[in-house]
């Protein structure tokens, strides 16, 4: 019996020894869970804005099948000031290019007035239409679409093709 009951107190000891070691591992992986998930907050939250602007505009140029995507950022100092970053396709590849630009006049100042999105099937008949300074100045058809925040526009999203009347309501939107 005494024998028994050692086994059986050896055995609870040990199972006790188990569960404290099994407890301190979830207790450390749960601390390093934690860790993880405060890192990736940090940096999603310090995500660089051309990292957001890249995305943008790649995912514009891949699900319309453009040639040509930028988005203008208008300056808060000077509302006729823009920084436009764009993504143009040459050769199947995605050059990207970026400039800081005076616009008074053309698309995209219009789409800054208005706050209206802007289709235009053949660039060419549209009064002040400014092609973009790209390797290739063939483009014949555009959608600007304005960025608000409340009713507020901050930037215009500009999309142009070589193709005449490219662009469709339900690509825009």
């Amino acid at each position: 019996l005494l024998e028994m009951a050692n086994y059986q107190i050896a055995f609870q000891i040990h199972n006790a020894q188990i569960h404290t070691r099994t407890e301190q591992q979830l207790a450390n992986r749960l601390e390093q869970l934690d860790l993880i998930e405060d890192i990736s907050q940090q940096i999603s939250e310090a995500m660089e804005l051309d990292i957001i602007i890249q995305n943008v505009l790649e995912a514009a140029l891949q699900s319309t099948q453009a040639d040509f995507a930028s988005i203008a950022l208008i300056d808060h100092m000077n509302a006729s000031t823009f920084d436009i970053v764009w993504r143009e396709v040459v050769d199947d590849q995605l050059v990207p290019n970026s400039i800081k630009k005076q616009v008074d006049s053309g698309v995209l100042d219009y789409v800054r007035q208005t706050g209206e999105m802007l289709i235009i099937p053949n660039n060419a008949a549209f009064e002040g239409y400014i092609a973009p300074t790209t390797q290739n100045d063939n483009y014949n058809s555009s959608v600007a679409i304005p960025m608000k925040t409340g009713s507020t526009v901050i930037g215009i999203l500009n999309i142009e093709s070589v193709k005449f009347d490219f662009f469709t309501e339900e690509q825009a939107t």
